[in-house]
């Protein structure tokens, strides 16, 4: 007998090799087999009872007793490999639990390889609006009354753990949790009950996409359009993606919430393939355009800001203020040349922090001490220019001395520390939070009295054409978790669709022009784009290969696709980092994935490849 094995490895191929005759094998199990002078664990794609006259290597044990992947979990990897330009191995390296306890012979025993007959897959649905998460619970109720497997995604642990006891308290049963705060041996024991159809109901994060779980089961993703679904790691699948993959080979059904769904969902709406269940109006602020231009503000907070968020306390409600910098100011300015202080290794802006008066580069983690002389024309004139969290919840503390004022960012917000500002954020003994967009999910809808936005242009002027997306999305949930109190966005852009449709809770103004923007110039949901990252120690290697990846891809693209040049990641004057964008049609994984094959198989040392199909961010 012959075993066809892949490995976690940038590979695209399957290795043979020859089963003893005294071993028993299945497709799926785990295996140790010779490559490359020593011994790696791969798994077992298929078996074929023939004879060879090759000379093939014999495979040297079983990990397992059993096959850990069913042929349904095999298929789907394969499918997610193809998808994502990744080799199968590093696939199904995804899908495969935690390391098994010593003893789990007894899950192991319990485990079939049977392949249950496929259901038709429902129509997915989109969930948005009022009481979205009311009308998924009672779905998954309806779902779990017909004895049908039940898997939630949510973005966050924290997420994932609060839809887990909403789950327990509505369906009377025990949610799983596959994250990756819970010990190793919980998980696999989770993986394997559900493996074994004894549970069938499970909660978790992004990696849970491949849990195992019986056909016709319903995969439920809560805040669909949130970052955090996509791997930042390859392969850099996307968790909404997969899911849609499973359910249509795999039959079931999805159900996606969002309260601002993405381009991709709302676009599949409109085009059928996607049935939207919109809910009722829910209740809107009253959202003032403070129009910066005509009349700049003197601090990070306007008269009017301050007035509405000192009525807002009177009141005992919570007021919020967005700001899009961390830090305590994003530059250091020279005002006699104009001069911006940068790194000197990746030439991009350093922040300031105010904390231990230092500049910060957020790409090479660099820390320098600011320079009293500006480096340029040795002027004094060195000064902060914007608004950083740090900078404005300093001038908070001097406009509110009696208020209680948190701030929660990237850098308040780690480990205890972290969880001890949610607790202040929910149970309301934090009357005034400054934060970045992160800080709103700990808001319950019409929980806050006043928000103000400090600096939504940043959000608008990012080099990324899924920049009014992250803007609107982000003001929209603000106005979502302010109810009927007030919104105050301190902006140059006025008249910009995102600020109108948000002032006027006009959610189809917003796809309309945007969608119309993406489809003029090809982007997605229109397209897909694959970037492509080279990394090396040598500034003149990283560009040398990327040169050669453009050549490459150039000579076998299709006329439907547009290559853009090869561009330094970094404005250093010699990068270490170059980036690569390549934009086609629905066809793109399929003509670049053999075309990247042998590149990545096969390049330099010392160099890095990433390969980010439709990326979320560029």
């Amino acid at each position: 007998m012959i075993a066809d094995v892949v490995f976690d490895l940038p590979l695209d191929r399957c290795f043979s090799y020859r089963v003893s005759p005294e071993m028993t094998l299945e497709v799926g199990q785990r295996v140790k087999a010779p490559l490359k002078r020593g011994l790696r664990i791969g798994v077992v794609v298929a078996l074929r009872d023939e004879e060879t006259t090759e000379a093939l290597e014999t495979i040297r044990e079983a990990i397992d007793p059993r096959p850990l992947l069913s042929e349904r979990l095999l298929s789907l990897t394969k499918t997610v490999a193809q998808e994502n330009v990744v080799s199968w191995g590093e696939a199904l390296a995804c899908a495969l639990p935690p390391p098994p306890p010593r003893r789990a012979v007894e899950l192991y025993d319990a485990m079939s390889s049977a392949t249950p007959d496929r259901g038709a897959p429902d129509t997915p649905k989109l969930l948005t609006g009022q009481k979205r998460d009311r009308r998924l619970l009672d779905a998954l109720r309806q779902a779990w009354s017909e004895e049908r497997g039940i898997l939630l995604l949510a973005p966050e642990i924290e997420d994932a753990d609060d839809w887990a006891q909403a789950l327990e308290q509505e369906l009377g049963t025990q949610a799983l949790r596959l994250h990756s705060r819970r010990p190793k041996r919980e998980r696999w024991e989770a993986w394997a009950a559900l493996a074994t159809g004894s549970a069938r109901c499970a909660v978790g994060t992004r990696g849970a996409v491949f849990a195992p779980l019986s056909p016709n089961e319903v995969l439920a993703l809560i805040d669909e359009h949130d970052l955090a679904y996509k791997s930042p790691e390859s392969p850099r699948y996307h968790a909404r993606e997969v899911a849609r993959l499973r359910v249509n080979e795999t039959g079931g059904a999805l159900y996606l919430t969002s309260a601002t769904p993405s381009l991709e969902s709302w676009w599949r709406a409109e085009d059928g393939q996607m049935e939207l269940l919109e809910g009722k109006i829910s209740a809107w602020p009253t959202v003032t355009l403070q129009d910066l231009r005509n009349s700049p503000a003197d601090g990070p907070l306007s008269p009017q800001l301050t007035e509405t968020i000192a009525s807002a306390l009177a009141r005992g409600q919570q007021a919020l203020l967005l700001v899009a910098r961390l830090g305590y100011a994003p530059a250091l300015t020279c005002s006699e040349c104009g001069l911006t202080i940068r790194c000197r290794d990746c030439r991009l802006t350093m922040m300031y922090r105010r904390s231990d008066r230092t500049l910060h580069c957020h790409l090479c983690r660099k820390v320098e001490r600011p320079r009293a002389l500006c480096p340029r024309c040795r002027g004094r004139q060195v000064a902060l220019s914007g608004w950083g969290t740090e900078r404005v919840e300093e001038a908070v503390r001097e406009l509110f001395p009696r208020a209680v004022v948190v701030r929660y960012d990237g850098e308040a917000a780690r480990g205890a520390r972290g969880r001890a500002l949610r607790a202040a954020i929910q149970d309301r003994s934090a009357a005034i939070v400054v934060g970045t967009r992160s800080s709103l999910r700990w808001f319950r809808p019409g929980a806050l009295g006043t928000v103000g936005v400090i600096s939504p242009d940043s959000w608008l002027e990012r080099p990324d054409f899924r920049a009014s997306e992250r803007a609107w999305q982000t003001l929209w949930e603000s106005c979502e978790r302010t109810g009927e109190g007030s919104v105050i966005i301190q902006t140059r852009h006025p008249d910009h669709y995102v600020m109108t449709s948000v002032t006027h809770q006009d959610k189809p103004l917003f796809y309309g022009h945007e969608l119309k923007f993406r489809a003029e110039l090809g982007y997605p949901p229109f397209s897909r784009l694959a970037r492509i990252v080279v990394r090396a120690k040598d500034a003149g290697q990283a560009e040398g290969f990327a040169a050669t990846i453009h050549r490459t891809l150039a000579a076998h693209a299709p006329e439907s696709a547009t290559l853009y040049a090869p561009a330094p990641l970094t404005p250093a004057t010699r990068s270490r980092q170059w980036q690569l964008v390549v934009k086609s049609d629905q066809t793109l994984p399929d003509w670049a994935g053999p075309v990247l094959a042998p590149l990545r198989s096969r390049r330099p040392s010392g160099v890095r490849l990433e390969i980010d199909i439709d990326p979320v961010e560029l």
